[in-house]
Order: structure tokens, then sequence, then C-alpha cells
């Protein structure tokens, strides 16, 4: 499984226009930009349970061997059977001893399950802003996007066009009193830009394990 990853990871299939590698990449992003509309969030409802395989690995061959980038020096169909065993075929060990293969979703702690959900999830807003005009801000961090809206029902409008577009379902977070977490940081519109501060959840004890 790490061989494939590592073959098409550094190659420029994926991920998508609007995946973001880091926080520290969309607080760079929000400093250049200036808070014009509302901000909210969407959520993908159990992205890497949910990416239909067989799709995503179809999507995965077409970047590969159908668009202008250079192909990858191995056959089409080797690759086929390389995703497939990676995915499908691949057994886990139930805790009584039993064998299982998970035939759809990606199984927690694959090593191509981010690579086959940042690529279904780019595939989908490609097809999303077709027809969907896209927000001045939209960038994804795995199954968390973040958005600037004009109107309130923008988020709701947006979420229903991603799920039309996959078979996904997105729920929408508004933000309060002008401010609004995502990933690691809480972004507050204020005073003709954003702001940004380090963002822990009201559940954190603020206790680190010693390295």
């Amino acid at each position: 499984m790490t061989e494939i990853f590592r073959l098409i990871r550094y190659i420029p299939y994926i991920p998508g226009a609007y995946s973001l590698k880091s926080a520290v990449e969309f607080v760079d992003l929000l400093h250049e930009k200036g808070p014009e509309d509302d901000i909210a969030s969407l959520d993908v409802e159990s992205l890497f349970m949910n990416v239909p395989v067989e799709e995503t690995i179809n999507i995965i061959l077409d970047c590969v061997y159908r668009s202008d980038k250079n192909p990858l020096p191995i056959s089409e169909d080797v690759l086929r059977d390389m995703l497939k065993a990676s995915t499908t075929e691949a057994p886990f060990l139930y805790h009584r001893g039993e064998l299982f293969r998970q035939v759809d979703g990606i199984a927690m702690g694959a090593p191509l399950r981010v690579l086959f959900a940042n690529k279904y999830m780019a595939t989908g807003e490609e097809r999303t802003f077709r027809e969907h005009q896209k927000p001045e801000i939209y960038v994804q961090y795995t199954d968390d996007i973040f958005v600037t809206i004009t109107e309130t029902d923008d988020a709701r409008k947006l979420a229903d066009a991603l799920k039309r577009n996959s078979v996904l379902n997105f729920t929408a977070e508004h933000s309060q009193q002008k401010t609004l977490p995502f990933l690691d940081v809480l972004v507050k519109r204020q005073e003709g830009q954003f702001k940004t501060t380090v963002y822990a959840k009201a559940t954190n004890a603020g206790r680190c394990l010693n390295a």
C-alpha cells in the first residue's frame, strides 16, 4: 500500500485545487484576504467510510492516464489491481480472530485513506463549481471546509450542491459573533481583516504527554 501511495502522492494529480496542506497555509490565506462577507464551515459526515472505492479508483486512473500529466511508468491495469488490492481486497483481523474485507469505503488507518478521500472530494468540488458560484474563499482540509458567504442560506445551498455531485452528506455551521473555529484556528472578522488565534476545544485540559 505504501508503495502505491509513494507513486501517486508526489506527482501533480492529487490533491485538488482547494485543498489545504496545513493550518499555517490557512492562516496565511486569511491574512491576504479582507473579510467582506460572513464566514461558515461545512463538515462531511463520515467521509472515509463513505468514499466510493470503485468510483474513486476510476477517477484516479483518469487523472493518471487520461490527462496532460506524465503517466506513471506502469500499466493502467496493474495500477488498478494494486489500488483494489490495497482497499477492497485488503483483509483485517477481527478481535475474535476472524478475517474480514471492507468492500467499500476506506478502512481506518489505511495508508490510502487520505489520498482517496482528497481525490473524491476534489472531483465533487470540480463538478459543483461548474453549476454553482464558487465563494470568494473556499478551502478544504480532508472533511472540513471553510467558506465565505453573503447570505445566511448560502452555506446550506452550497452543502446541497456538493451533496448532489457526490454520495456524501454535508452539515453547515455559521459563525457566532463573527467568530468561527476551523482546524486549530479561531477566526474572527474584525476591523476589516481576519484575526486568528489558536483554538482549543472546551474539553482540552492542556495536558501533554512527555515525549
